[in-house]
């Protein structure tokens, strides 16, 4: 049996039947960095492309960008590892590559 074809956006995708799954793809910036407790965080500046394809959220990261603060959990599964990042006016849940370490004077001594 033909899979349908659907456009989304610019792309092409085929269509799943019911009876088909699609496998998590392992994101590979999760493995490249591994936050830990209590971890001094900073949140990035969302990408200006993401406005038109996500703006949930890029408001979302856009209020909390450039703001300091610690890592108080970390929830993984296959799909992804989220970190809920305290901040001094509130919490906020973040994907890895939405957030980078605070560089410290420790962490530049050899």
């Amino acid at each position: 049996m033909a899979k349908a074809k659907i456009e989304v956006g610019n792309d092409v995708v085929e269509q799943l039947s019911i009876f088909e799954m699609l496998e998590p793809k392992p994101d590979a910036t999760q493995d490249n960095v591994a936050y830990s407790l209590r971890s001094e965080v900073t949140v990035l500046e969302p990408a200006p492309t993401l406005e038109d394809k996500n703006p949930e959220d890029y408001f979302y990261l856009k209020s909390f960008a450039k703001q300091r603060g610690y890592i108080s959990s970390i929830q993984k599964n296959n799909r992804a590892t989220c970190y809920t990042v305290e901040f001094q006016n509130g919490i906020g849940f973040f994907y890895c590559s939405d957030i980078q370490l605070v560089e410290t004077d420790d962490n530049n001594r050899s």
